[in-house]
């Protein structure tokens, strides 16, 4: 197999459990040590990562390069009829080259890898594990055609795959997998229908039709919360469903937003509006809140970034007009505030911080000065110069490009920003250490090793 470039681990390191994996926006990927940040090793691939997954003893990672591929439509083979209710097919044309990568954990060599085309689109090629199978969207045999895939999770062989709609557009296609469920999203710009699949087989268990923006699974995947209505309609409903059968179990006021699920029903969401916007915790079997807070307490709850443990719920954010990393942890039980961390602020604290790292990040800094000389007078323009001078990061250091992921053990919250990954105590908010500080690794989500 292709090795694309992978540094030994330091010897005598245990990996597995107490490690977690990063990506940056450039397509390498380093294993840390989770009690202290020590890099075990790093691979070096040059594409566009997807969301990692991490077993503790292989690594997958889904990729695609930025280069979109054409092939002419009278060389594609033969495209079947469409059934009746999928309407007329067109034909594909553009994709993007992707791939499918497992590593190992103990050294990061490649044990195999899955080449397949990416449709085009705006998403990262996503990607999700279901017991023995990996599910992903972005391995389709020609190019633009959209299938959802069934992978063995050892070979890399094709378990089972699914035609997953018209094979062109932006939409995205596999929405989740949690609980031995696949959720795939089928249908035209204006009409979806949510389809769930069996992961081990593909075999389809129950359909929901008019389904937008996606959906939520609980911590076990026991519960789906998810939007059902026309894309045109201006009050579509929202909805908490059984997972098994698709039987609803409540219906969310229109002016919320689900954020977590538990598997015995508790719902953690944002209301209201503005300024008057509210965090709560809801029990959907009888509709009690068990507990409200203004949103001037956590933080705005930004969507996609807001995990639940058994004992906190964290919040991640970027501080306005600072543009800080910005966590809230929050009790589960009462909602009360039990911490809340930033990233520093000032050039002193991040002196400090960096302690040994200093020498690399003036270093990093005086290349990224050399390169804005080199543009501007490459493209004989000043006013290059002038922006990186008056406006460039090195004005206000600690602020942030972009947005923050997060994942929490635990022990720590990981905080992934282009400043580098943030470890923060997640019983006191206090920083414990700060890694790879000049590497933007806001992209890609933190990778723990996953509970089977």
């Amino acid at each position: 197999m292709q090795q694309l470039g992978a540094e030994r681990p330091q010897q005598g390191v245990p990996v597995g459990e107490g490690t977690l994996v990063v990506g940056s926006r450039y397509g390498t990927i380093w294993l840390l040590l989770a009690a202290t940040g020590a890099v075990l090793w790093q691979h070096v691939s040059g594409e566009k990562l997807g969301p990692l997954i991490h077993t503790g003893v292989v690594i997958y990672v889904p990729s695609y390069t930025a280069l979109s591929i054409r092939k002419p439509a009278d060389r594609l083979p033969p495209t079947p009829p469409p059934a009746a209710e999928e309407g007329p097919r067109l034909q594909p044309l553009h994709s993007h080259p992707s791939y499918l990568t497992a590593l190992s954990a103990r050294d990061g060599t490649v044990l195999w890898r899955r080449e397949g085309w990416k449709p085009p689109g705006f998403e990262n090629p996503p990607l999700a594990l279901a017991g023995d199978v990996l599910i992903t969207d972005a391995l389709a045999p020609e190019i633009g055609e959209r299938q959802i895939t069934a992978l063995d999770r050892r070979t890399g062989e094709t378990r089972w795959a699914c035609a997953a709609g018209e094979p062109s557009g932006y939409a995205r296609r596999l929405l989740g997998v949690r609980g031995g469920r696949v959720y795939v999203s089928k249908g035209g710009l204006e009409h979806y229908r949510l389809h769930v699949l069996d992961a081990r087989s593909g075999e389809e268990l129950w359909t929901l039709d008019q389904v937008n923006w996606g959906v939520t699974l609980s911590s076990g995947g026991k519960l789906v919360a998810l939007t059902v209505g026309d894309r045109s309609a201006m009050e579509p409903r929202q909805l908490i469903l059984d997972a098994a059968d698709g039987t609803v179990v409540a219906e969310v006021s229109r002016d919320s937003t689900v954020h977590a699920l538990t598997d015995d029903g508790i719902a953690y969401l944002s209301s209201g509006r503005y300024k008057h916007r509210r965090t709560r915790a809801v029990r959907l079997g009888d509709g009690v809140e068990l507990w409200s807070i203004s949103e001037g307490v956590p933080g705005e709850m930004v969507a996609g970034h807001v995990i639940a443990t058994e004992t906190a719920l964290y919040a991640g954010q970027l501080t306005q007009p600072q543009e800080l990393a910005e966590v809230v942890a929050l009790d589960t039980r009462t909602g009360h505030l039990l911490w809340r961390w930033h990233s520093p602020a000032h050039l002193l604290s991040l002196l400090k911080l960096w302690g040994r790292h200093t020498p690399a990040i003036v270093v990093f800094a005086l290349a990224q000065a050399r390169r804005s000389f080199i543009s501007a007078r490459e493209a004989r323009d000043r006013s290059i110069l002038l922006r990186e001078v008056i406006h460039g990061q090195w004005r206000r250091p600690g602020a942030l490009i972009g947005g923050v992921q997060l994942a929490a053990d635990r022990e720590r919250v990981y905080v992934a920003t282009n400043l580098g990954l943030f470890a923060v105590s997640a019983s006191s908010g206090r920083l414990r250490w700060h890694a790879l500080p000049t590497r933007d690794l806001s992209p890609v989500e933190p990778a723990l090793p996953l509970e089977e």
